[in-house]
Parts: C-alpha cells; structure tokens; sequence
C-alpha cells in the first residue's frame, strides 16, 4: 500500500525526495533561480556603486495529499523523520533537476476525508561547490591538514618545610620591627 494508492493511472511524480515520489498539486517558487543579491553603495555626487553580494539559494513549496490506511495516520511518520533529519536528494524537472536540499513539512488532516493528509513541503536547495550561476564559478580554497603535538607535562610543587618556617619568621621579625618604630 502506498500514498497515493488513490491516484489515477498513467500520472507520474513530479518531485522525488529521497527516493519517494511526491505528486505536486502546486509548486510555489521563493526564489527559483540562483543568484546573488546586489548592492548599493552610495557615493560622492549622488550615484551608487553596485557590487554582487551573497549567493541566494534556492526554495520552493508545494502541496500534496496523500493516502493512509484506515486508523493509521501516523503510517509514513518514520520516512518523514528522516527525511527531515538531514540533507536529501531532491530529483524534479520543476525544480531544476537533482540536487541536494533540506526538506521541512507540516501535515494536516482534513475533516472531509477520514483517510488523507494534506502536507505542505518546503525544498531549501544545499548550494553545491559548482555555482548555478550561468558565467560564475567558486574558488574554494584547499584544506589544510593541522596537527598538534601536545605533550602534557606535570610538575610537582614541592615545598620545602624548612624554607617555609623561614619565611614565616622573616615576616615575624619584619612585623615587630615595624611595631617598635
């Protein structure tokens, strides 16, 4: 038995996350395309200077219903826990093709149908070392192997009992002198 055991024939999947097919009802673009944002600095005689700042990543949202057996609604809970626990691959030709992505839900279960669950999915694309911009690429410097060799040494601090006595009645006589004066 699967989500969307309900479907009609010959539909295929629009988004594949993880491996697991989800039809998208409407799929809802915050930021489509990668980019970068501009900035404006302002400079002397009333115009600005316009320079790239940070990489922009992808987002989208879509909408999908989808099936579970009767009295079982937490049925797909275990694959959507993982799916939200760490980086995922994502497959969908609206959406760019493949890429990694970090993936967040919210389900609710509609009172019209006893069996179904509407969730609400959001695809954060995880920008790769290759940029999407057409014309730009990365340059990522290479890492450096640091190692430390710490050796721990002890020392004991020992204490003299006859240096200690003295220096006790160094302070003693010091002490009287300056009573007398």
């Amino acid at each position: 038995m699967g989500m969307y055991d309900d479907m009609v024939k010959g539909v295929s999947e629009s988004i594949t996350i993880m491996g697991i097919p989800f039809y998208a009802e409407n799929i809802r673009p915050k930021e489509p395309y990668n980019r970068r944002e501009r900035e404006f600095t302002p400079i002397l005689g009333g115009t600005e200077i316009v320079t790239q700042g940070k990489y922009i990543h992808r987002e989208w949202t879509f909408n999908t219903t989808i099936f579970f057996p009767t009295d079982k609604p937490d049925a797909y809970d275990n694959q959507f826990r993982e799916m939200l626990s760490k980086p995922v691959e994502v497959i969908s030709r609206y959406m760019g093709g493949k890429f990694n992505a970090l993936i967040s839900l919210s389900p609710e279960f509609p009172e019209y149908s006893i069996n179904h669950m509407e969730l609400e999915i959001t695809v954060t694309e995880i920008p790769d070392k290759k940029s999407r911009i057409p014309g730009e690429s990365f340059i990522i410097p290479k890492t450096k192997k640091v190692s430390t060799n710490s050796k721990v040494t002890t020392t004991k601090k020992t204490t003299n009992s006859k240096k200690s006595s003295k220096s006790k009645s160094k302070r003693n006589q010091v002490a009287k002198k300056k009573k007398r004066s």
